[in-house]
Order: structure tokens, then sequence, then C-alpha cells
């Protein structure tokens, strides 16, 4: 195989834990040659040893057929701009499972999905392009979760839900069996869901009751 190199686009917190679970990946499997980043904000330099550069100097230097990228951030409406914009530009968008995730065969991982430790996901289940699933969250069996969303750590969502679009969950949330979360709409810590929440709405409580419009469609 030609070498493959694994870019984190984005060296902030998330994109330092991807490359944590990317780099144990990479001890058992040897899947890329190097784990690298891309990050806007700095001109070039390293993070944790690892080589990082803009975007525009990752296109000037690489070939699309020897690297592979993920989106590392945790914003939702960011990582849907950076998924689009690699897409757009023709690169492929790989997906970051940790081995300790327990899975079943029958529950679907779109592409660019980073799927931390200890998750359980489970039968007929679906996690849709470029979501986050953080460390210790369950996935109940036939739940959608839409495209760039982000479940935080310790999320519990009960069977045949249905999360919207650019949504973001809160750490410890507790989501009922059947509810319906709308896109971009945002749940907060340790809130407990027991209703179906619209649109781009700030939710939070216990229950978890709508406290404001997410109008920016932003959750930092």
């Amino acid at each position: 195989m030609d070498s493959l190199k694994l870019f984190i686009y984005c060296a902030g917190g998330i994109g330092r834990e991807i490359y944590d679970i990317a780099y144990k990946i990479n001890m058992a499997e040897n899947t890329w040659d190097e784990i690298s980043f891309i990050d806007d904000t700095i001109s070039s330099g390293e993070v944790y040893g690892a080589f990082q550069c803009t975007y525009e100097q990752f296109k000037a230097k690489y070939h699309k057929s020897e690297v592979q990228v993920v989106v590392g951030n945790g914003e939702p409406k960011v990582r849907e701009i950076l998924f689009n914009k690699l897409i757009k530009d023709g690169y492929y968008i790989t997906s970051v499972i940790d081995k300790t995730s327990c899975i079943s065969r029958t529950a679907k991982i779109g592409q660019g999905s980073i799927i931390y430790p200890y998750t359980y996901i489970s039968s007929d289940a679906v996690i849709d392009e470029n979501c986050l699933v953080i460390a210790g969250s369950c996935i109940g069996h036939d739940t959608v979760v839409s495209k760039h969303s982000v479940i935080s750590t310790l999320v519990s969502i009960s069977g045949n839900c249905f999360i919207g679009n650019n949504v973001y969950i809160g750490t410890k949330a507790v989501i009922k069996e059947k509810v319906r979360i709308g896109s971009y709409s945002i749940i907060g810590m340790g809130s407990c869901v027991f209703k179906d929440i619209p649109d781009e709405v700030i939710a939070l409580g216990n229950p978890a009751r709508e406290i404001k419009r997410n109008d920016n469609k932003k959750v930092f």
C-alpha cells in the first residue's frame, strides 16, 4: 500500500483527543504512516510532536491520494463547514472508531464520524455523516443521529429516537425513547428530555424545557 497520512482538521481539545484515539488505533493496526493536524489559527509547527499546517499549506503539499482527513472540532456548525469544504475539494474523510466501543453489527456509522472509547451503539442505530460520539455514551436501538451532531460524554439516548442535523447534546443528558430532537437544537448538560424538542432551540432541565431560540445556530 502507498504511504497514507491521517490529518485531523483542528488542533484544539477535541482534535487532540481524536489524535489520542487514532494513535492508539495506529499502534495496533499501523493504518497510517503519519498522524498530523490542520489548523488555520496557527501558521505552522507541531502539536504533540506531530506536524501541523494550515489548510492552504496542506493542499499545496499533499496529494489527495495520500491523505485521509477527519474533522476535529466540537462545534456542530464548524463540523458542517469543514466537512463540506473537504468534500468539495475532493478529499477522503475517514471515520475514527475506538476499539473499546461496542457497536452492533446492524448499526451504521456514516463517513467521517468519530466514536470515542467505551461508547455503546445498539442494534439498527444510525450515526450519520460527520458525527461526534464522545466517551461513555449510549445510543439505543433504531435511533438515528443525523449529520454533524455532537453527543457529549455519558449521554444516554433511548431507543427509536431521532436526533436532527447539527444537534448538540450536553454531558450526562438523558433522552426518553421515541423522542425527536430538532435540527440545530442544544440540550443542556444533565437534562432529562421526555418530549419532542423543536428545531433551533436551547432546552435544559428536568424535565427539559425550551428556554430560548438558538438563533445563531451555534453552541460555543
